[in-house]
């Protein structure tokens, strides 16, 4: 039986590249790109206000300030809480295509395939895949 090929170095920019651009077709990156940069720029926003108009003391007052603050911050979590749900998007569809593409190539192997691969090889790459493919379907079905 041929010895299995693995690697211990890094893990290349290719998979990483494939990884987010498989669901969507990579669609949703500038979107999650320009939310992360909002969110940035209205943290330095609201951290920039903050200082400047408590630097002098009749600048803003207390409501003006806290009103202020409250909108740069909940712009900002609202920002942040868009980017982490479109991440978790492509990271849950990503895992779908790639599990149904493994699922399918195991389904149209040739019977050689199964007779010099042992099947605990198998159920690793597959098994804790299958079980998060199955615990979203029984949550969460279209």
């Amino acid at each position: 039986m041929p010895q299995e090929e693995s690697q211990s170095d890094r893990v290349k920019f290719n998979v990483y590249s494939t990884f987010i651009t498989s669901a969507y077709k990579g669609a949703l990156v500038p979107v999650i790109l320009i939310c992360h940069s909002l969110f940035l720029a209205l943290q330095m926003g609201s951290n920039y206000w903050m200082a400047w108009a408590t630097e002098d003391a009749g600048r803003a007052s207390s409501k003006v300030l806290v009103g202020v603050f409250v909108i740069l911050s909940g712009g900002s979590s609202v920002f942040i809480l868009g980017r982490a749900i479109l991440l978790s998007t492509i990271a849950i569809e990503t895992g779908q295509n790639l599990f149904l593409q493994m699922i399918n190539s195991v389904f149209h192997a040739p019977v050689s395939f199964f007779d010099t691969t042992p099947s605990s090889r198998i159920l690793n790459r597959v098994g804790f895949l299958f079980l998060s493919f199955n615990i979203k379907h029984v949550l969460c079905p279209h």
